[in-house]
């Protein structure tokens, strides 16, 4: 039993060892959250991460002392910083009024219940008013009959607003008609450069797909607005909603398809530096949000690491951004894309080998020399039920790490999900493949382009009416009322080390197999 826990203590070490950025990272987010929710629960991650010290033997226990002292002065600074700089008082539901300053991180048009208007995103900080709020994000909405006298948004202002509670540790801000907006010098903001851009790309859409339906879902796959709101509801109704969240996702079907041309004209140095730097144009023009920085900052680490001949680690890339986005922006901890984004991740990341090779027992892998010998209708059956099997145990390994979160915020999940995220993700890949490829030869060759959006036309209408048309008595929802915190931070702990286990005696079994191979 000793000699368990001994090995069990050193595989812990050793995988910390080789992902130094996550555990870092995590150091910092504890801080910040201790910072910004002070709920006792957060020291469990502590004391389980202390337990391996009971085990370790002299030399390893001064490694992973000198480890752990180095993330929990990360893990004090963070806090103490955040208690510093950032006050997010409660405030009354009814509100308080103040003079602001606010710098814009987004301005775009939003279809609301009294119609569309103008929706701002940022960071405010009071400068006089009952309670003191410094760096704390807000949602400000304008009515789109403001469009003359609206604020631009390429540079900070100073105004008068009314803040109120807006959901976690966000802000919704409102305004009388007839308040000045004072500029401040010397400020600016990609904010209404990137507005305008994707309006732009949004009326190339509308005006080459025929269907509009299908054309308002194209542009908010490619531009992160969707406006429609009955596309977010129905979406929303089987459990589909990171569908329109632009995240490594999306920053994958691109890189793909810049990497094709670009590996075929310039070599492989060059062709990584310029998509490096087509991505980060990409980036800009999407703008700041959780998961669309997390792609960002992920590719970047892989593209860097084969600049310098190294592959990258994914769950190492995965620090490194969720590390600069803390260090960037502490706040962005308490949001709900923030969480739910680097959960997902670090689910496909750690959870999704062990999950496929547990649901082996049921569709078993077979070796290559077997497959050879079935005949041609087995070997597509084969396929087929190894790809179901693979997008089966991905899928339920994003549910097993997301659904305790959905269920706190939204005290329901529906049921479906579990069978349209096995699916649907996969054909709205082809419809944002099919837009980029017909964007790509706009230019070189229009018929063809013209036929390619056609076709895309009428199958995202296609992929659409599986959601829009799906019967009623498909909407199986599970209501719950919202898990305890002291609850799902240990479950979402214990299923963390699980997965770090589950990996490392992978990794050992593999290489004994390949050692035995060998000889």
């Amino acid at each position: 039993m000793w000699t368990y826990l001994h090995s069990a203590a050193r595989d812990w070490l050793s995988f910390w060892q080789q992902v130094p950025a996550l555990w870092f990272a995590f150091a910092a987010l504890l801080g910040c959250s201790a910072a910004f929710y002070g709920h006792p629960i957060l020291l469990f991650p502590v004391v389980l991460a202390a337990i391996p010290l009971i085990y370790l033997n002299l030399t390893d226990r001064r490694t992973y002392t000198y480890l752990a002292a180095l993330a929990g002065a990360l893990a004090c600074a963070a806090y103490f910083y955040c208690s510093a700089h950032y006050q997010l008082p409660e405030l009354p539901s009814a509100g308080i009024y103040a003079k602001a300053r606010l710098s814009f991180q987004s301005v775009s048009e939003e279809q609301g219940t009294l119609g569309k208007t103008w929706l701002y995103q940022g960071q405010m900080s009071t400068l006089s008013a009952p309670a003191r709020i410094t760096n704390a994000p807000f949602r400000l909405r304008l009515p789109l009959s403001a469009s003359r006298s609206r604020p631009l948004a390429n540079q900070a202002y100073v105004t008068d607003v009314k803040v109120r509670p807006g959901g976690g540790h966000f802000y919704a801000l409102s305004q009388q008609k007839g308040i000045e907006w004072e500029p401040i010098p010397s400020t600016w903001s990609f904010a209404e450069w990137r507005y305008g851009c994707k309006k732009a790309v949004g009326h190339y859409i509308e005006s080459h797909i025929s269907n509009p339906r299908s054309a308002s879902f194209l542009t908010g796959l490619a531009t992160g607005m969707f406006s429609d709101r009955q596309i977010k509801a129905m979406l929303g109704r089987f459990g589909l909603q990171h569908v329109m969240a632009i995240s490594g996702f999306h920053f994958a079907i691109v890189a793909a398809m810049l990497s094709l041309p670009l590996g075929c004209f310039l070599p492989a140095r060059h062709a990584a530096i310029v998509l490096a730097l087509l991505l980060t144009l990409y980036f800009v023009f999407l703008g700041y949000s959780a998961s669309i920085t997390r792609a960002w900052l992920m590719a970047m680490v892989a593209l860097g690491g084969r600049l310098l001949g190294k592959a990258a680690f994914g769950l190492n890339a995965l620090g490194c951004a969720m590390l600069a986005l803390i260090l960037l922006d502490p706040p962005i901890v308490t949001t709900l894309a923030f969480q739910l984004s680097f959960l997902a991740t670090a689910a496909i990341l750690l959870l999704y080998q062990p999950t496929n090779y547990a649901l082996q027992a049921l569709w078993g892998k077979r070796c290559l020399s077997r497959v050879v010998t079935m005949t041609r209708l087995e070997q597509h059956g084969y396929l087929m039920l190894s790809f179901f099997r693979q997008a089966f145990a991905l899928c339920l390994a994003v549910h097993l790490v997301v659904v305790p979160v959905v269920l706190i915020v939204f005290h329901k999940f529906p049921l479906m999900s579990l069978l349209y995220n096995l699916f649907f993700p996969f054909l709205v890949s082809i419809s944002m493949f099919l837009l980029l490829v017909a964007s790509v030869i706009q230019v070189a060759c229009p018929p063809i382009a013209n036929l390619i959006h056609d076709a895309n036309s009428h199958y995202t209408q296609m992929i659409l009416n599986l959601v829009f048309n799906a019967p009623p008595a498909l909407n199986v929802v599970l209501y719950s009322a919202a898990p305890p915190p002291w609850l799902v931070v240990p479950y979402l702990c214990c299923l963390g080390v699980a997965g770090i286990w589950a990996r490392q005696h992978m990794a050992a079994k593999a290489q004994l197999k390949e050692d035995f191979a060998f000889l």
